[in-house]
């Protein structure tokens, strides 16, 4: 487009406003600085401590699992990646974790039911 039809369309801006912007769209298209960086990104911290957070209240839940769950809360990760967050927390695979359930884990889980159980009473009539 010639500077002649621009004076006639662009009423708002002048032509060497339009090429001003035009040039510096061009310049930062080509500068360099939105190369990819070598390597694989990293994986957000957010997902990291969700990741962690999963193994660590469901005891018996594998990779597939903790993936299946992260993949219903729309965040895509895959197997290994969450094999790597959990060893880098120290955690352990689910066959080789505890399946059973901690005493202070089972405390804290049901804490509520235990105190109404405690605190609960019947009256029975007996002969």
């Amino acid at each position: 487009m010639g500077r002649k039809l621009l004076m006639e369309i662009a009423n708002l801006v002048t032509p060497t406003t339009l090429f001003a912007w035009h040039r510096k769209l061009i310049a930062q298209k080509y500068d360099g600085s939105a190369r990819w960086k070598p390597g694989r990104p990293f994986t957000k911290k957010d997902v990291a401590v969700l990741v962690v957070r999963m193994a660590e209240e469901n005891r018996d839940w594998g990779y597939r699992r903790i993936q299946g769950a992260l993949s219903n809360l729309a965040h895509e990760c895959a197997r290994s990646t969450i094999a790597d967050i959990l060893r880098r927390h120290g955690i352990e695979p689910a066959p080789e974790r505890n399946r059973r359930t901690r005493w202070t884990e089972f405390l804290k889980r049901d804490w509520a039911l235990i105190v109404a159980a405690d605190f609960f009473t019947t009256e029975v009539w007996t002969a």
